[in-house]
């Protein structure tokens, strides 16, 4: 579950890297931590739960990413 996490926060962030368009994984990724469904096992929600991770947080922060327009740092400091 960490891993579907992990793949989620590197296609989101790819939309800020260098010419800054978002592309359909970074697209679908983000619908994907903004959805609330819990049915489904490796729904953002549902992973986080299992996780112990609060969603809001998460998706706190992703907002000020897609606010900020940020350039983030590569994958080794998008783990938490």
């Amino acid at each position: 579950m960490y891993g579907v996490l992990e793949d989620a926060f590197l296609c989101f962030h790819k939309q800020f890297e260098v010419d800054g368009q978002p592309n359909r994984q970074a697209q679908q990724a983000e619908q994907w931590f903004f959805r609330n469904d819990s049915n489904w096992l490796f729904s953002f929600v549902s992973v986080c739960n299992a996780l112990g991770l609060e969603p809001n947080i998460i998706r706190q922060g992703l907002r000020h990413w897609n606010q900020a327009g940020l350039d983030i740092p590569r994958e080794k400091d998008v783990e938490s």
